[in-house]
Formats: structure tokens, sequence, C-alpha cells
């Protein structure tokens, strides 16, 4: 982090401002610097990996087909057997044609001691298909501000949004209510019909 380059800046100047002034007690302190940052980190990536290892992650939707504009509920639920010293924040992803939820409704926080956190995430797709939500997002941080990771984790449920359909549609000819709507029979109009390109289930952007 910013707060790392600094402390490294710091080094590096005691390093340079050494060897110009001949002065072994800065370069001393730089190399003292250096060493205490490459520890740290070391620390950082071992605890990020054992995190990580322990680190139980459930996404799931409530139901796996909905209607347009109907909700879209997702719970998503991280857990550790025992708690972490890094900061941990998850973030859902939803699609981008599923929307009605913030990135601040859509993050839960993993604090340092916690070791378990939960959050349920509605959002509405206004068109029909089949949507996918990617892997959370996860940000872990180091509690001395000089180390963070992002990497993604977790399920990926799928949830089918059906369209609406009416349910009082009438079809006839000339006021008279047909008892087949298909196959040949009078139309009612002048001019030419039209042949059907295909048959196929609806997809986003129809």
């Amino acid at each position: 982090t910013r707060r790392f380059w600094l402390v490294a800046a710091v080094a590096l100047t005691l390093a340079v401002g050494g060897v110009v002034a001949d002065r072994g007690v800065l370069v001393a302190g730089s190399a003292g610097i250096g060493a205490w940052l490459i520890a740290r980190q070391y620390r950082f990536v071992t605890q990020l990996e054992a995190t990580i290892d322990a680190l139980v992650i459930d996404q799931q939707v409530a139901t796996h087909r909905v209607y347009t504009d109907d909700p879209v509920a997702l719970t998503l639920d991280a857990r550790l057997d025992d708690p972490s010293p890094l900061a941990i924040a998850l973030t859902v992803r939803p699609p981008m044609s599923l929307t009605g939820s913030t990135t601040a409704d859509r993050t839960v926080h993993l604090d340092p001691g916690d070791t378990q956190a939960t959050t349920t995430v509605s959002t509405t797709a206004s068109v029909a298909g089949e949507f996918t939500f990617d892997a959370p997002e996860l940000r872990v941080a180091s509690p001395d501000g000089f180390f963070t990771e992002t990497l993604t984790r977790g399920p990926t449920p799928t949830v089918a949004v059906d369209p609406r359909v009416p349910h009082d549609l009438q079809i006839s000819a000339g006021g008279d209510r047909l008892a087949v709507a298909y196959g040949e029979h009078e139309a009612g109009r002048i001019g030419s019909g039209l042949e059907p390109a295909e048959v196929r289930q609806y997809v986003p952007g129809d």
C-alpha cells in the first residue's frame, strides 16, 4: 500500500544519504528497515494463505427461477473456524443485467477476530435469460496497513429469469373466438402473412 512505499522511500533515502555522506550507520539503518519490511511482507503472505485455506464461502440464491422484475435474493455467508488477524471484505458480484443494489449493500466485512459474516442482496432482472453470479471478490488487508490483496473465491450460482406472459389473451377472427389459434384460418386482413424465422427461448436483449 502507500504506507509501505513511504517507509521504503525512507529506507532508500537513508541508503543514498549514507553512501553520499560516507556514514555507515545510515546504510545500516536502511538495511534494517528493508529487512523489517520484507519480514512483514512474508508474515502477511503466510497469514493470507492460511486465512484463504480456512475461509468457507457459501453463496446461494433463494430460488433458481423467477419472472422478470421479480426480486432475486442472494445470501453470502463467510465463516472461519479460528479468527484471522487480517481484515477481510467480501463483495457479491451480480451479472450486469441484475440491478437494484449498491456496492455497499453487496459488501460484508470479517474484521480481525471475527469468525462469521452474512449478508443478503436483492436484485431484479428486467430481461429474461439465464444469469450467473461471479465468485465473490475478497479484499484482504494486513492490520498494519502495509499490504492488501484482492482475489476471487466461492461458488457461482445461476438463476433463470422467465418472461411474463399474458393469461387473458384472446385469439379471434371477426370477434369470434377461435378454438385453435394455430394452423390455417382466416385472418380478416388483406396482405401477405408472416413466416416465423425460428422458435427459441428468450435471451437477454429480446
